[in-house]
């Protein structure tokens, strides 16, 4: 009899979480949180690489760097909720530039992005760029990573971080 009530029991209890749908529940919430998340990272990586088109772009135009989103009529990048920007110069505004998306939130990623002016034998100056994401969520954006010295030169991420370039190839 002891047996019967114990599988009745367990019986009961399945039931309960099947009817309640409690499993359920925990995965969607985990999920939404996982998709927002990632929404929110996507923005910001978004953002840097869309100003370091625009700041590659206006070299070519203006043969310097922009120091501010107002001069790439960029507002969109400028700060969010999640999200604090800021353009830095590297080291002027004729050889590199900077741009740095730190999270507000400490559960999401911090970006850096960079366009730099090197000089290639064959094609004079050219702008080579990379955007540098942390590994982990982080309240700090990574360093700049530093200038390459040749035109065949790959731009390498600071420890703690990793190309958010190679990731999206």
């Amino acid at each position: 009899m002891l047996m019967y009530k114990n599988q009745f029991a367990l019986l009961i209890a399945i039931a309960a979480v099947t009817m309640t749908g409690c499993s359920t529940n925990t995965t969607s919430k985990a999920s939404s949180l996982i998709i927002d998340t990632s929404t929110r990272e996507r923005q910001a990586k978004s953002s840097v690489d869309s100003t370091l088109f625009n700041q590659q772009t206006y070299f070519l135009e203006k043969k310097a760097f922009a120091s501010s989103f107002d001069a790439l009529k960029d507002a969109d990048s400028i700060n969010t909720k999640d999200y604090s920007y800021r353009i830095v110069l590297k080291p002027d505004k004729f050889k590199g530039v900077a741009v740095v998306a730190t999270s507000k939130n400490p559960k999401l990623r911090s970006y850096t992005g960079v366009v730099y002016v090197v000089k290639s034998k064959q094609a004079g100056n050219v702008t080579l760029s990379q955007l540098c994401e942390t590994r982990e969520p982080s309240k700090v954006a990574p360093s700049a990573p530093t200038s390459p010295k040749r035109a065949s030169d790959k731009i390498r991420c600071p420890a703690g971080s990793r190309s958010a370039f190679e990731l999206l190839a």
